[in-house]
């Protein structure tokens, strides 16, 4: 502050306010009679600060035509975005910009007098709502004006040439060659884009045909590029399952380009109805129908891309659903087991899931191993590790008999295991087994085991 003061006797001091929701709001009107407020709308920075390169470069920031307020702090900044505009003698049109927040505390950060008048911008964008359409709000802007300077004519039929002052007429005109130069440029055939050529780059899992209907424009006419959404089309081709991020760029005259990036799938899920590639948050986003056979592999685990077949009654999994966290990270530790691993001479293992067992991992034609459910607490995932030991330590110098192995960790025991064409007998923990690696058994014929050391 001292340091300030060096070079003015004035000083404005503002509180800082971290990270504040950035409102607007649109006011057209040249009195408290006539006077309609629109919005708030919404900015979302995609940078810290919402400066000229998070405004005209960054492909990060977004706009809300319709804030998600409480009703009654939506109206709030209406009244005062009115007040504001009568207090500063603002008449035709303004923008009212406000900063929120954390507490819900409002503050005027500034009137726009001259605000951003491109059909992306937002203040014609929320006039909509008063039924306005580009080019409508543009000639109620000319309206307003041509009324206030008849307004202030002392007598508008006698000398209506002589009271109304040269910059005043100026400044109608000068509107009204912007209205028509806005009514030119959005109906010009310069201007026209074809939808049906707009160039769509990066999809994969996602079809051209359906990228073009998620955006929503007319397939048989021309359309204008001043009329075309940038913000409004990425949300909807970001609404399609297998797209994580979309950009459309527009270049005057007329070039409209659109690039997705698409998810990658980290895994298959498979159910009686289909199969569906996974994202790493969990995402069924595609159908496998989509991929290259050779690319899908066969599913098992410990490849690129394996699989777990949902062999549930209850399921529900199908395109657009999401994994739940904990089956999420179930199978992020199961699906990287290889038969290497378990030093097992199966060519390949394969991960299922159902009602009865939970999860099992199967080695076909060998053996089955029920790792079971996992529940937040009582069962976490978290004892996969200590269960992959087990299954070690339980298949090691018996693979050849062994069919079927349940790890259910103990402190006598860690799992037991049935041998071929043999019933099964209740193990009796405690009872050293032959050397093989630390199991604790019956003398070879079903038993228990503890993890090799």
């Amino acid at each position: 502050v001292q340091d300030a003061l060096r070079y003015d006797d004035l000083l404005l001091a503002e509180p800082y306010l971290d990270h504040p929701r950035e409102l607007e709001a649109s006011i057209v009107g040249n009195s408290r009679r006539d006077l309609a407020v629109y919005g708030p709308g919404e900015i979302l920075p995609g940078r810290e600060f919402y400066d000229f390169v998070a405004k005209y470069r960054s492909s990060g920031s977004r706009t809300i035509l319709e804030a998600d307020l409480d009703p009654i702090l939506r109206e709030d900044v209406r009244r005062i975005a009115g007040e504001v505009f009568l207090a500063t003698g603002c008449s035709g049109f303004a923008r009212v910009d406000f900063l929120l927040a954390a507490d819900d505390l409002l503050f005027v950060s500034e009137i726009n007098t001259i605000p951003g008048f491109t059909p992306i911008s937002l203040f014609p964008r929320l006039c909509a709502e008063g039924g306005y359409d580009f080019g409508g709000i543009c000639e109620r802007i000319v309206e307003l004006a041509l009324e206030r300077v008849a307004g202030r004519r002392p007598n508008p039929v006698k000398r209506a040439v002589l009271s109304v002052p040269w910059s005043r007429l100026a400044g109608a005109a000068g509107l009204a060659a912007v209205s028509f130069a806005l009514y030119w440029a959005t109906t010009d055939r310069t201007f026209a884009v074809d939808p049906t050529a707009i160039p769509i780059d990066g999809e994969r899992y996602t079809t051209e045909a359906e990228i073009r209907a998620a955006m929503g424009l007319p397939q048989d006419r021309l359309v204008n590029i001043f009329r075309i959404t940038t913000t409004d089309l990425e949300a909807r081709i970001e609404a399609l399952p297998a797209v994580r991020d979309a950009t459309v760029t527009t270049t005057l005259p007329g070039d409209v380009r659109v690039t997705v990036e698409e998810r990658s799938p980290m895994l298959v899920w498979t159910t009686p109805s289909g199969s569906w590639l996974v994202d790493d948050d969990g995402r069924l986003f595609g159908s496998t129908d989509s991929v290259d056979p050779a690319e899908l592999g066969t599913g098992a685990t410990g490849t690129p891309l394996p699989a777990v077949a949902d062999q549930r009654i209850s399921t529900a999994m199908t395109l657009g659903s999401t994994v739940p966290p904990l089956d999420l990270q179930v199978l992020r530790l199961l699906l990287t087991i290889t038969p290497e691993m378990l030093r097992s001479d199966a060519p390949e293992l394969f991960l299922s899931m159902d009602d009865e067992d939970g999860y099992v991992l199967d080695a076909p034609g060998l053996w089955r191993a029920v790792f079971g459910p996992y529940t937040p607490v009582l069962r976490s995932p978290d004892i996969i590790p200590a269960q992959v030991q087990c299954l070690d330590a339980l298949l090691a110098g018996r693979e050849d008999v062994v069919t079927h192995v349940t790890l259910a960790l103990s402190d006598e025991a860690c799992g037991t295991f049935r041998e071929r064409s043999k019933p099964r007998v209740t193990p009796k923990p405690g009872r050293a087994g032959n050397g093989d690696g630390g199991r604790k058994g019956n003398g070879g014929g079903n038993g228990g085991a503890t993890p090799r050391p």
